[in-house]
């Protein structure tokens, strides 16, 4: 297996985090018109049909279904990708905001951390270790900037939280079929047999949404999590995962809140703080402490 460069696997993650960061304002926007069900639905039949579409390049790999041996993998992948990580994710932020979000997701690192030395082994190297608790105070940081102080919320950061262990479990349990089959697949295969598990439960939303009073904010909401995020955004992940350690990627996690608020500057014209440059330069080097681990 010929190993990229690595300033190309971490300009991957930083490109990954970007698009991650547009995920949290697509989603607020997306659910002001339609029920976490039926976006959870939507938004995976959307991807799916995209993976569906790909079949002739994992046809051309040999890849076209998971082997018999790899089948109890891919199910435990699917539920922690759909139900459990986008499911719960939506209806988290349907009841809280997407600063909370973010700063839920920033926990991921930690989690991820723990799981890799139990799953893979990953050793727990005392400046890794460092880096992640210095990524996490700025980050931590920058939202207490930002606002996140919203006592009505505690119900949904609780299933945001579920959320964010399914997707950490969903980057350490994957990391070992990365190496079998190679992201596409190890991509497509859960988010397929994910959406299959959740049809019951997505048909139900759906029929109770209606479908022509949705505004274009929602529409471009459902694009951007079906296509974006869904997939350009986690083939750039798995494929990171396949040459770097679970810790290594997902602490590019907390780069999310750094880009959202620079979202938030360069589309919704947002004061720019000098206390956020340096909650994002603690970030970052928190980040590249890691790396260099």
């Amino acid at each position: 297996m010929n190993r990229p460069p690595r300033a190309l696997l971490l300009a991957a993650l930083v490109f990954q985090a970007l698009l991650s960061a547009g995920t949290y304002l697509a989603a607020a926007s997306a659910m002001h018109s339609i029920g976490p069900i039926a976006l959870t639905f939507l938004r995976n039949v959307v991807s799916a049909v995209i993976y569906a579409a790909l079949l002739p390049l994992m046809l051309a790999r040999g890849k076209r279904l998971p082997p018999k041996s790899l089948w109890a993998r891919v199910i435990w992948l699917s539920v922690l990708a759909v139900p459990m990580n986008m499911g719960f994710f939506l209806f988290g932020i349907h009841r809280s905001t997407p600063s909370h979000a973010a700063l839920l997701y920033s926990l991921a690192p930690l989690f991820v951390m723990l799981a890799a030395r139990g799953s893979l082994g990953e050793r727990l190297v005392p400046s890794r270790v460092i880096g992640v608790l210095i990524a996490l105070g700025g980050t931590l940081w920058l939202l207490s900037q930002r606002g996140v102080d919203a006592p009505e919320a505690r119900f949904g950061d609780l299933f945001i939280l579920i959320g964010v262990i399914g997707w950490s479990l969903f980057s350490v349990h994957g990391k070992p079929l990365v190496h079998e089959v190679g992201p596409l697949a190890a991509t497509a295969w859960p988010i397929v047999f994910g959406t299959v598990l959740f049809l019951p439960i997505g048909l139900f939303g759906a029929e109770t949404t209606d479908w022509m009073a949705l505004s274009k904010a929602a529409w471009f909401g459902v694009f951007y999590l079906g296509v974006i995020t869904s997939v350009v955004s986690y083939l750039c992940w798995y494929w990171a995962l396949r040459y770097l350690d679970a810790g290594q990627v997902a602490i590019f996690t907390n780069l999310q809140p750094v880009a959202t608020a620079a979202l938030s500057w360069l589309v919704l014209g947002e004061r720019m703080s000098p206390s956020f440059a340096a909650s994002a330069a603690l970030v970052l080097f928190g980040v590249a402490l890691v790396q260099r681990a």
